[in-house]
């Protein structure tokens, strides 16, 4: 295959072959000069003096007279110039760490896009003030103050960070270009000296390093040698593709740059395209291992692995099958994913959430058995020890409270030896100030690595001590920079700032660069070539990514500027999608089939410009699509999990029930008794965790009560086409409140959650809508009688009382028709709410239904001595609002029986194996229910 690489290492031999030794090549990245060096051997076929070969940053690096600093370090500098500057609000670092490394990416975007820094931020600073102006005079309040002093700050960060890296030597690359880039073209030549360059495989270049570039070449001494395919160039009868958007920008601004290489090979060559649509995430690991053949080494040496979410690395390197041999891995992943990561963060809920009471001291149960049962436990200590600390995290939760007394602790690790007990005194320490936490965590790791019997044996140990390393090397980082300030600096910040600063972090793998096949993110195939590619997660919001674009500087102030935004970004990716199909014959790309919460499973746009457009300019391209399916078999957990009902554990189930159990509660233990137990009866629940971006539980909630303060004012009124219409009119500024109010603090003008308020408001608009429509209907009148409705009943079960309770969203009469109503943000089918028989009743994949009998029976229960009718009860999916009220199905009775009251005995039946001592609290036999279940940590599936 004459490669991309092939062709500049024939270039270079032919036209610098006695200047070998002044030239110098440079690539966007340090990967394809690995794969240069080995061309270059072949085709010379003889002893060469090899070329200088660089990546871009460390060219300009070279030429400058800085160091390149890594995100980390940039966002450390910052953190020590806040600290410094605000001595009075230090316990702020954590929050404010969350901003440091997107202000560092900004800051480095703004210089390599030679942007002036001061009109930028004070245009910004203008803009978020207009924001928080009050039309009514009022003054800001103190949130509002502080935000506006946050954005007015910027500059000055931005100033005493330049000064700083200049003092140290050591920036950016946004820095280190600029400062090359407003160099004149004699400072430049002088800097080269008498060589030669060659910039080789690039597209979006920055206005910095344009500059550079077209200063070189206009004196003759770098060429550029493209790698380009006239398909997203030049227009066809599609039109222009966004994939050459930012080469056709550069040809437009240099005309008169000489142009090296444009090729056809994708309106040209043969390809085989495999579209392949695979359920979850984690299936389309299972169908790459399953496609991925190795016929000879040497195919498999030409073979790449691409993956477009980095999420999915360990999913696919578990899914490599053994008889492919060796694999490289050229990507890192996200200390953020790695267990270690969430070993540390469960050790800080435990410090942070114990406390002390009547003279004993008691730790937060979930954390704590997490802890207990972890993956680096059970991988590094003896098996001896670590099934000790398992059987104690069971014991803990057998014995069902949500605190655990350290007195009880001591009783069940008598039999521990020294070297365990210390362990666990380590795993349970207490200390005073952050510094101390993060020695204690440090100590922790070193006496699980002088515990490890195996010696890094396996590879899964092997990654597990590459990662702790890396814990070890940022909280030492953090250590560093918490010397002289810990004693103002309390554990809840020190955990939101190890939070926020642990995503420039990652996990490196290693292997060999040229044997094998090759595991790699998109960005690494720049300038690569292969024969077969499997490429995953090819779907919308990956691959292009979501249109949000991460930044402190809104989209429109960011294009005043000529800063990039999700259009040149989305442009990039295009790129790199279709210039990795140039050389490649066969390629398998898959995509999740599974729609979320908030939609999705679709194909991305790139396939199906590759189906209508780029198969049909080729007729040589063959496409073949297909669904993926298999069975993946079950994952049992290392031990189950089992509570026994002694009389303690049934005393705090009556509790429970006397507080009263909802619809929700009772639907959570048909799923899994044991995740009832520990979230309804012990109240565990999930750790609130520092969110930037709004989760799908307060979209939901947003949704619900700005439906209800938007219908408060017409309550047990016929609604009116006027009243919707003043409705329509106030719905924006009632969802800002509201989300303002839910999720205080967030910006709703950006990224995901622009996207959560747009399709928040869509949800409500196309309610109100579809209640306009049905009321514009000939004699149709609807009157909503009440919302947010909590109904009680009592059961007696085996001389308990137990109580029902619960919310009903809301209750109107359409017609002559009363109706029970509830409001769903999530993917609703018809399907769910039908019972056909009353068995069905109680499966897990019908508690939808469930919850509207149980609203339905609170009603009813709630109205015996009235003479009322049987109400419909039904759920309004504000996804597919046009299903309009889909309604509760439930089978005949059985003689003169009423439904209602067969539905009573079945959630007796429910209630009275709650109170049965025989039958014990355990996981749930059906792991599709743990999808998304907050304890499936816990129990390890």
């Amino acid at each position: 295959m004459n490669t991309y690489l092939s062709r500049v290492a024939t270039y270079i031999l032919s036209h610098h072959q006695h200047e070998l030794d002044r030239l110098t090549i440079v690539f966007p990245n340090r990967r394809a000069g690995l794969y240069l060096r080995k061309e270059l051997a072949l085709q010379a076929a003889k002893t060469i003096w090899l070329p200088k070969i660089l990546s871009i940053e460390d060219a300009l690096a070279t030429w400058s007279d800085f160091n390149q600093a890594d995100n980390m370090s940039i966002v450390f500098d910052l953190l020590e110039i806040y600290l410094d500057e605000n001595k009075d609000r230090e316990n702020d670092a954590g929050s404010f760490a969350g901003y440091a490394l997107q202000m560092a990416r900004d800051f480095d975007e703004i210089d390599h896009y030679l942007v002036d820094p001061h009109s930028l931020f004070k245009y910004l600073s203008e803009s978020k003030a207009i924001e928080l102006w009050h039309p009514d005079g009022s003054p800001l309040t103190v949130y509002e103050k502080n935000y506006l002093s946050f954005f007015n700050s910027l500059h000055g960060l931005h100033e005493k960070l330049s000064a700083k890296m200049r003092e140290k030597k050591t920036a950016y690359g946004g820095f280190i270009a600029s400062s090359l880039a407003r160099k004149t073209t004699e400072e430049l030549l002088q800097i080269i000296g008498n060589g030669k360059l060659i910039f080789a495989g690039f597209n979006a270049l920055t206005p910095a390093e344009e500059q550079v570039i077209t200063k070189l070449t206009a004196e003759g001494i770098a060429t550029v040698l493209w790698d380009l395919d006239e398909y997203y160039v030049k227009e066809n009868r599609f039109g222009l593709h966004e994939a050459g958007a930012s080469i056709r920008k550069f040809n437009q601004k240099y005309p008169g740059l000489q142009k090296h290489w444009t090729g056809t090979n994708l309106l040209e060559k043969e390809k085989m395209i495999h579209i392949v649509g695979v359920p979850g995430n984690i299936g389309q690991a299972k169908a790459m291992g399953n496609y991925l053949q190795s016929p000879n080494p040497e195919n498999i040496t030409k073979t790449a692995v691409v993956l477009a979410d980095e999420k999915l690395l360990i999913p696919v390197l578990n899914s490599i099958p053994d008889e492919i041999g060796k694999f490289n891995v050229t990507m890192g992943l996200s200390f953020i994913y790695s267990s270690v990561y969430q070993f540390i963060i469960r050790l800080f809920e435990i410090s942070i959430h114990k406390y002390f009471s009547h003279n004993s001291l008691y730790f937060p149960l979930r954390p704590l058995c997490t802890i207990l049962q972890h993956e680096i436990l059970v991988s590094l200590l003896p098996e001896e020890s670590a099934n000790k600390y398992r059987r104690l995290g069971s014991q803990l939760i057998a014995d069902g409270s949500a605190f655990v007394k350290a007195d009880r602790i001591k009783i069940l690790t008598a039999e521990f030896n020294i070297s365990e007990k210390e362990l666990l005194t380590l795993l349970l320490g207490t200390a005073q100030t952050p510094f101390q936490e993060l020695e204690k965590i440090n100590r922790i790791f070193v006496s699980i690595f002088s515990s490890d019997e195996n010696n890094e044996s396996k590879n899964n140990q092997i990654l597990l001590h590459n990662q702790i390393q890396i814990a070890i090397r940022l909280i030492n980082r953090i250590q560093m920079l918490l010397q002289d300030r810990s004693l103002q600096f309390d554990l809840s910040g020190l955990m939101k700032l190890f939070v926020h600063i642990a995503p420039s972090y990652t996990t490196n793998f290693y292997g060999e660069p040229l044997e094998g096949l090759q595991v790699m993110g998109m960005l690494e195939t720049r300038n690569l070539d292969f024969d077969c590619i499997h490429l995953l997660s090819a779907n919308e919001t990956i691959l292009p990514a979501e249109k949000g674009y991460q930044s402190l500087i809104p989209g429109d102030i960011r294009k005043s500027f000529n800063l990039p935004t999700y259009i040149e970004k989305q442009a990039v990716y295009a790129f790199h999608f279709f210039r990795m199909l140039q050389y490649v014959s066969d390629i398998y790309i898959y995509y999740n089939t599974e729609p979320d919460e908030l939609g999705g499973g679709e194909m991305s746009r790139f396939l199906l410009q590759l189906r209508f457009e780029l198969a049909k300019l080729n007729p040589k391209i063959r496409i073949k699509e297909e669904l993926f399916t298999f069975s993946i078999p079950a994952q049992k957990p290392t031990q189950e999990i089992i509570i026994e009902k002694t009389p303690q554990v049934l005393e705090l189930i009556t509790r429970k029930a006397e507080k009263g159990i909802s619809p929700t509660s009772l639907s959570r233990y048909v799923n899994c008794s044991l995740q009832f137990f520990l979230q309804d009866v012990l109240s565990i629940s999930e750790t609130k965790k520092a969110e930037t971006s709004i989760g799908l539980n307060v979209l939901g909630t947003v949704v619900h009560k700005t439906l209800e303060k938007l219908f408060a004012p017409f309550l047990n009124r016929i609604l009116k086409p006027e009243h919707l219409k003043l409705i329509q009119q106030r719905i924006k500024e009632t969802l800002i409140i509201t989300f303002n109010k839910e999720f205080p603090g967030g910006y709703l003008d950006e990224g995901r959650n622009k996207i959560a308020f747009a399709v928040a408001e869509q949800f409500i608009r196309q309610t109100i809508d579809y209640e306009l429509s049905i009321i514009e209907k000939i004699s149709n009148e609807l009157v909503i009688l009440f919302q947010e409705v909590q109904l009680e009943t009592n059961f007696d079960v085996q001389g308990r009382t137990v109580k029902l309770k619960g919310t009903i969203d809301r209750i109107d009469r359409l017609n002559n028709t009363l109706r029970i109503v509830d409001y769903k943000t999530g993917l609703v089918k018809k399907a769910d709410v039908e019972i056909k028989e009353w068995d069905e009743l109680l499966n897990s994949k019908k508690s939808k239904a469930l919850q509207l009998a149980l609203y339905l029976l609170l009603y009813v229960k709630n109205n015996e001595n009235k003479a009322i009718e049987l109400p419909e009860s039904g759920l309004l999916s504000l996804r597919k609002i046009s299903q309009g009220l889909m309604k509760l199905k439930l089978p005949e009775a059985n003689g003169t029986e009423k439904q209602t009251e067969v539905l009573k005995k079945s959630i007796q039946s429910v209630f009275e194996e709650i109170f049965n001592s025989s039958i014990s609290i355990q996981q749930t036999e059906m792991e599709e229910n743990c999808k998304l279940c907050s304890f499936k940590e816990l129990c390890r599936r």
